[in-house]
């Protein structure tokens, strides 16, 4: 799936209050740490950048909630509803618009389709946590397998494992996914975006080692991004990794409360 056609396409163009909460600013991490990947792909750096004048660098917390919300969208109401099908709809056409400048091909929609139904599972793993569920793994390819065929996607891997196939091969063939002024336009914009709407100045390095130290090596190259190092990267890994575990913990407890009062 393009990104010059994401669902953070649809968004609006006036400025919108910064929404300020943990779950916004998950929400804002994983479109950062997935948004990259997309951009190490040729085709998607190219359309998303567009010379440096795309959304992406021009208004990028608009870019990024847009997209979050999109994603959440079709969640909640599940692909084959008719809000998720009204707002996929509207994608569909500005991938038909965007293909008159940008070069477009299938493999790039499939790869888009594979990584984002296992993008979660993959930063979830780079941090040493398996929490992802076969039963939520079968439901997320069936959810992409049904956003990709309202876009029109051809010949789309109908399984968890032939996913990751596809994800793997396309970030592993240089004519699809390389080294580009454009994917490291794109990342550094996806970074400032982030730092500037949830850290003080003093802060940005810190964001950016977080970032950055959940994203592949090959990644990193793809977009022009320097590894942090080496104890940096074990230290936020093994901090997320916690911190994760301990929510869950809670959520847990919260949830036996609940049960045990009958609320």
């Amino acid at each position: 799936m393009s990104g010059s056609a994401s669902p953070a396409a649809a968004g609006t163009t006036e400025a919108r209050p910064a929404k300020r909460s943990v779950n916004a600013l998950v929400g804002n991490a994983m479109y950062t740490i997935g948004l990259m990947r997309v951009c190490g792909g040729v085709e998607d750096s190219a359309a998303v950048d567009r010379g440096g004048t795309g959304k992406i660098h021009r208004r990028g917390d608009n870019r990024a909630d847009a997209t979050t919300d999109h994603f959440r969208l079709w969640m909640k109401h599940g692909a084959d509803s008719p809000e998720t099908r009204a707002a996929v709809a509207k994608v569909a056409r500005m991938h038909e618009h965007y293909a008159q400048s940008y070069s477009m091909s299938n493999e790039t929609f499939v790869r888009g389709i594979a990584l984002f139904a296992i993008i979660f599972d993959e930063v979830t793993h780079t941090v040493g946590l398996n929490v992802v569920t076969e039963n939520q793994k079968a439901a997320q390819v069936a959810h992409w397998l049904a956003i990709g065929e309202q876009l029109g996607v051809r010949d789309m891997p109908r399984t968890w494992a032939d996913m990751q196939r596809a994800n793997f091969e396309y970030e592993h063939d240089p004519g699809h996914f390389r080294a580009t002024p454009e994917g490291q336009r794109c990342a550094d914009s996806l970074i400032a975006q982030f730092n500037d709407r949830w850290l003080p100045r003093p802060l940005h390095p810190l964001g950016r080692a977080i970032l950055l130290s959940l994203q592949p090596d090959h990644v990193l190259d793809a977009v022009g991004q320097k590894k942090p190092p080496a104890p940096v990267v074990w230290l936020v890994r093994g901090g997320i990794r916690v911190a994760a575990r301990a929510g869950m913990r809670a959520a847990k407890r919260r949830r036996r409360r609940s049960a045990s009062t009958g609320s």
